[in-house]
């Protein structure tokens, strides 16, 4: 892959993160301004309590880092994630996996870099999630995207929360409320995903792109991000006072 070095490079750069207790669930790293989150517990990465604390840890450890300018969530095995544990659903269980689950979104949501998913195999329920909340989806052909939870008699919280802003009240309702799973070629087309790519291919393609937002001003990136999230689904003239403020206040105060 190209390596290239940005206008925009900090000392900080390139530094391990901090050492913590040593995930069981995750592999974590951060290298020249990415932090690369891979799921660990294969063949189907269900997502525990566990698991999602251990990913909530990594994010705040690479929320200190100056220079931050992606998060990159891939998977081991045959699946990116087949969602999370319906054992910890329940009660007395369930109201701690939806904080914990919750939790790695809002922590998303505020770190305010670009979010990367690459994924292989199905992605559903909380996987689907994850990986759909991300700003930029890789998918290799045989991905599946989906929320089979209503077939449980539940449906997904943060799914209902962002996906009408993704893909539209219908087609996000025919999701949700049917639990119809998409090929990745249906989930490019409802624009789930950005881009298909051969598993042959699809590291070259993540790290030219990485390599992209290596060469620009991290907090430009997560400037610019924090006004596309926060204008999403809402009326021009409010979207538009919510980028100016985030221009104003938030970027200005930025050396670049």
């Amino acid at each position: 892959s190209r390596r290239r070095k940005g206008k925009y490079n900090h000392p900080e750069e390139g530094t391990p993160m901090p050492k913590t207790k040593r995930p069981r669930w995750i592999r974590a790293s951060q290298d020249r301004s990415v932090l690369r989150i891979m799921l660990a517990r294969p063949p189907l990465n269900i997502l525990s309590i566990a698991m999602l604390k251990e990913i909530e840890e990594a994010l705040e450890s690479a929320r200190k880092s100056r220079g931050l300018r992606a998060i990159v969530f891939s998977a081991e095995g045959r699946a990116f994630s087949a969602g999370t544990d319906i054992d910890e659903h329940r009660p007395p269980k369930h109201r701690s996996m939806l904080k914990e689950f919750h939790a790695v979104f809002r922590t998303l949501e505020t770190i305010n870099v670009p979010i990367l998913a690459v994924v292989h195999g199905p992605a559903l329920g909380g996987g689907c999630e994850l990986a759909c909340y991300a700003d930029w989806v890789f998918a290799t052909p045989d991905a599946t995207f989906g929320f089979p939870e209503i077939k449980l008699a539940v449906f997904p919280p943060a799914a209902a929360a962002f996906l009408t802003s993704l893909v539209g009240y219908r087609r996000a309702a025919e999701l949700i409320l049917t639990g119809r799973i998409l090929s990745a070629e249906e989930a490019l087309v409802w624009r789930l995903i950005n881009r298909i790519v051969i598993p042959e291919r699809i590291d070259a393609e993540l790290e030219a792109f990485l390599d992209d937002l290596r060469m620009l001003s991290a907090p430009a990136l997560s400037a610019a991000r924090k006004a596309l999230r926060q204008s999403a689904g809402k009326p021009f003239e409010e979207a538009l006072q919510g980028a100016e403020a985030v221009y104003l206040q938030d970027l200005e105060k930025s050396p670049d």
